[in-house]
């Protein structure tokens, strides 16, 4: 508790923090990006970096472990050597602990190139742009919907309560995903359908 404290006595006296700066409001102007971490499985999780004004999804990263301030660092380090003209001016995300206990170690770095940092401080989850995009890229309608024979053989499977339920049905039942993402069908299918889905998103 008082390490928390006094991380949060950091955030508050460190002019490269911002708070909340979208405040749930549509941005309209300035290049304002927006981070969050999705998990399909416990091996299987997605980084996602969006511009806030026009929804894009600007880079994103899929890998097994939890995400890191190394894996976030070789990403900015990536996509600013591709955009160095057109960096952010601020990077948002919400009040999960993975950010905010990583934010402090990655402030120099972000600071080195004029990046200021905000996150909501409501509790986690609250990051309303990252999520809708999130729960988007997680319906995977391209692998749900293809005619193979590994598919038809993972639907054998399943209750029958999930076989005979519409696309759109099957794309947001929470039951049925669960299903999906730690099947062997998934683990086999898992990087096409996410970068598809990001690919068809953008």
């Amino acid at each position: 508790m008082q390490r928390m404290l006094q991380n949060l006595a950091v955030y508050k006296n460190n002019q490269n923090i911002e708070t909340n700066i979208i405040r749930n409001r549509y941005i309209t102007d300035g290049n304002i990006w927006t981070i969050d971490e999705t998990i399909f499985h416990k091996n299987t999780k997605l980084f996602l970096i969006v511009n806030i004004k026009t929804r894009a999804i600007v880079c994103y990263s899929i890998y097994k472990n939890y995400l890191t301030k190394e894996i976030l660092i070789e990403l900015y380090k990536e996509i600013f050597l591709k955009n160095s003209t057109d960096n952010p001016t601020v990077i948002h995300s919400d009040n999960e602990l993975t950010f905010k206990s990583q934010t402090l170690s990655l402030l120099d770095f972000l600071s080195s190139k004029n990046i200021k940092v905000s996150f909501t401080l409501a509790s986690k989850n609250q990051n309303q742009v990252s999520e809708s995009i999130n729960e988007r890229i997680k319906t995977l309608k391209k692998l749900i919907t293809q005619d193979s024979r590994a598919l038809r053989c993972w639907r054998k499977t399943i209750p029958n309560k999930y076989k005979f339920l519409k696309i759109v049905e099957k794309s947001r039942n929470s039951e049925f995903r669960k299903l999906l993402f730690n099947s062997e069908f998934f683990e086999q299918n898992k990087i096409k359908a996410i970068n598809h889905a990001i690919l068809e998103y953008n």
